[in-house]
């Protein structure tokens, strides 16, 4: 099935919402980020993987910082975990964004 409004497989977004809804929610950013560990993705470069050891540094350096920046931008009710979140999906090195949509 095919949205050709939304240009979306309708089945693959059915199973896709079904296979998050049946995921636990890890209880924070460093456990979620562990799981991408096996990740890897081969493409016309090479394998691409996700060094989780320096992503985890990463979120640990940037953290004070986002702390600072959702405060000064009045934002102290988003939580610093879902800023984070969106940071490390965000990054190019290592390629988060990448494995996981080449994944999906």
């Amino acid at each position: 099935l095919m949205s050709e409004e939304f240009g979306v497989d309708v089945a693959w977004m059915l199973e896709l919402e079904r296979r998050l809804r049946s995921t636990p929610m890890p209880s924070s950013l460093d456990p979620a980020l562990m799981s991408l560990v096996r990740a890897s993705l081969k493409t016309k470069r090479g394998v691409l993987t996700i060094d989780v050891a320096r992503l985890l540094d990463v979120v640990d350096a940037a953290r004070e910082d986002m702390e600072l920046k959702l405060r000064a931008a009045v934002l102290s009710s988003v939580p610093v975990e879902h800023a984070l979140a969106i940071l490390v999906y965000t990054l190019p090195d290592p390629p988060v964004f990448e494995v996981i949509n080449g994944l999906l």
